[in-house]
């Protein structure tokens, strides 16, 4: 009898393995390592087994939370050019000379602004550093014009993430005309059909879009392919595709710890702010096609949940309520704030908060001219871009131009142009030489 009972439970356990393994394949159980040990995946170079135990370095069960959209990146990558590095560096440069200049990307074209903030703060030859058409030709090389799709890097799977940032990456750096104009030219006018049917097939049975397909729905995956269908692919989207993306946004509507209402990356986990930040968007996206309000649920709800995360000693926003700030956290916050700030409030939340107690915040996460999310990690390209947009974004707090010093925006600088490959044209996320274990070893300035 003994013999027969363990028989049976050697069988279901080994039916078990299977089913986790198919799933795990499909990417249906722990897609896009949501969730990883400390030592980082299995294979993974020493320099990135570093900045992955910095990245975890301090982290609570309450402070870090399965599915949270600042550590969906695929880190893994970061180490070598990417498409999505290459994008955060484009786009820091490109707030950082909005703040210095006090205008619009529209008002002037990349080229021109980059060398009028070089002249602004000293540095030589801005422009002849960064060639344009060489971090273009990055970009395009990672294109699979069979599957539609853009890739992160050379040895990473297509994604509707990364196509969009790529797009966006050649948006920043020729405007969006002349960078449809290089995509026909290179791959012929039949790429928008290919990438229209690779977006098409994210979409799942919940309404949601996974990053690629057979992978599952997220907020951010699907207000990525909301974004790349209607700016990029001219899709009319139909009454139903619309309602069921909603549902599924609705879907991923959570609770905070202390009860306020904020949003997941998924149904059923916990709720971050930058889940909050990428349903917002997405729901821009879709609720006047699907005849819904302007918002998912009641505005004062979610101004709640941002407020209960706003750190009062600290000056940043956590990844939710009554949790330690970070940079990312605190951009998404800046931006839901935006977002909902015309949307029938009783009052203005953003005039309750201190702009210059969250500058102070941000300031105090710059190490060697980067950003890091929490003082102690490894500077990357993903936070600097984080922190330099959040200061855009509060320029509509404020009725006068923000009062940031000009070595902020040069050390900035000079950290991006450390993550620049001269043989590529891309942007690596983070710099090998500045894989510290604490932070009593950060010294001032920029590694050679």
């Amino acid at each position: 009898m003994l013999l027969v009972v363990g028989v049976l439970a050697l069988l279901v356990a080994a039916v078990l393995l299977v089913g986790w393994r198919f799933a795990t394949i499909l990417g249906i159980e722990g897609a896009r390592g949501d969730v990883q040990s400390d030592a980082g995946p299995a294979g993974a170079e020493a320099p990135y087994d570093q900045y992955w135990r910095l990245a975890y370095k301090g982290k609570t069960a309450a402070g870090f939370h399965v599915g949270e959209e600042n550590f969906r990146m695929k880190v893994l990558n970061w180490g070598e050019p990417s498409v999505d590095c290459t994008y955060f560096a484009l786009k820091s440069f490109e707030s950082v000379a909005t703040l210095k200049l006090q205008e619009s990307p529209e008002q002037a074209t990349f080229q021109t602004r980059l060398q009028s903030v070089g002249n602004a703060l000293g540095i030589e030859d801005l422009t002849g550093t960064l060639d344009v058409d060489a971090i273009a030709e990055f970009v395009l090389r990672n294109f699979d014009q069979h599957k539609g799709a853009f890739r992160q890097a050379r040895d990473s799977i297509e994604t509707v993430y990364s196509s969009y940032l790529a797009l966006e990456a050649l948006k920043t750096l020729y405007g969006k005309e002349k960078a449809i104009a290089l995509l026909d030219a290179r791959f012929g006018k039949e790429w928008r059909k290919r990438m229209k049917r690779f977006t098409e097939m994210c979409a799942n049975e919940d309404g949601g879009y996974g990053e690629s397909r057979f992978r599952h729905s997220t907020v951010s995956d699907t207000d990525a392919s909301l974004r790349l269908l209607l700016r990029w692919l001219d899709v009319d989207l139909s009454h139903e595709q619309a309602s069921r993306a909603a549902l599924f946004l609705m879907s991923c509507e959570g609770r905070g710890a202390d009860g306020s209402r904020g949003f997941t990356s998924q149904p059923g986990l916990a709720t971050t702010m930058c889940s909050a930040y990428y349903a917002f968007k997405g729901w821009e996206n879709v609720h006047r096609v699907a005849e819904l309000k302007a918002t998912p649920g009641t505005p004062t709800d979610y101004t709640t949940y941002i407020r209960y995360s706003f750190h009062e000693e600290l000056g940043g926003f956590g990844v939710s309520p009554h949790q330690d700030p970070g940079v990312v956290y605190t951009e998404c916050a800046v931006r839901c704030l935006n977002w909902l700030s015309d949307k029938q409030l009783p009052s203005d939340p953003r005039e309750e908060m201190d702009t210059s107690q969250i500058i102070a915040f941000l300031m105090s996460r710059q190490i060697q001219g980067g950003f890091s999310d929490d003082g102690l990690m490894t500077p990357n390209a993903h936070v600097t871009r984080s922190a330099l947009n959040c200061l855009v974004e509060l320029r509509e707090w404020t009725n006068e131009p923000l009062k940031v010093p000009d070595d902020v925006f040069a050390g900035a600088i000079a950290f991006l142009l450390e993550l620049r490959d001269g043989q590529t044209g891309g942007f690596r996320g983070y710099d090998y030489d500045f894989a510290l274990e604490d932070q009593s070893k950060v010294t001032v300035g920029v590694t050679a």
